[in-house]
């Protein structure tokens, strides 16, 4: 019995031992386990903008797909660091705005990317002209009457249709 008795107080010492070690193991595996990283998109981290950028891209025309305003804002910084004065660059976008609209640009792929018109190119510097207005020539014998009416060119005491209309094709040239 005193073997039996023996033999029952080594095993919950070895339990008692096992669950000890077990317990230092966890301890040890927590502090040394790599912590699960958080997975965060880029497009959720807001960013903040000063108000001079911000109106820079009100103004730019849409483009489809957008652009990377991260990027565009690095740009603007740097060409402000060069010297630009965030006027000029507003000017700039207003006038490339102006000129897409005229243009049947405004929210398609063609627009330039934010990032490139603020980019080392200073596409912003550019004229951007608005194109010439197409003149619908007229194309009926009385479209071109009226057009010569509106333009004070009137039919001349005996003068054939085709002579006043020529006179008339003569003055838009």
């Amino acid at each position: 019995m005193n073997a039996q008795l023996e033999m029952e107080t080594m095993e919950d010492n070895h339990w008692d031992l096992m669950q000890e070690i077990n317990r230092k193991l966890d301890i040890l595996l927590a502090r040394t386990a790599p912590k699960p990283k958080t997975v965060t998109k880029r497009s959720a981290i807001k960013h903040d903008y000063p108000e001079d950028f911000e109106q820079v891209n009100r103004a730019y025309p849409q483009r489809k797909p957008a652009g990377n305003k991260r990027a565009a804002f690095a740009a603007y910084s740097q060409r402000k660091q060069e010297g630009f004065t965030a006027q000029d660059i507003l000017a700039g976008a207003r006038r490339y705005r102006a000129y897409t609209d005229a243009e049947g640009l405004t929210g398609s792929k063609y627009v330039m990317m934010l990032s490139t018109f603020l980019g080392p190119r200073c596409e912003f510097e550019n004229a951007w002209e608005l194109p010439e207005p197409e003149v619908k020539r007229p194309q009926t014998r009385d479209e071109w009457l009226m057009y010569g009416q509106k333009n004070g060119i009137v039919a001349r005491t005996g003068e054939s249709w085709d002579d006043l209309i020529k006179r008339i094709q003569e003055s838009l040239r």
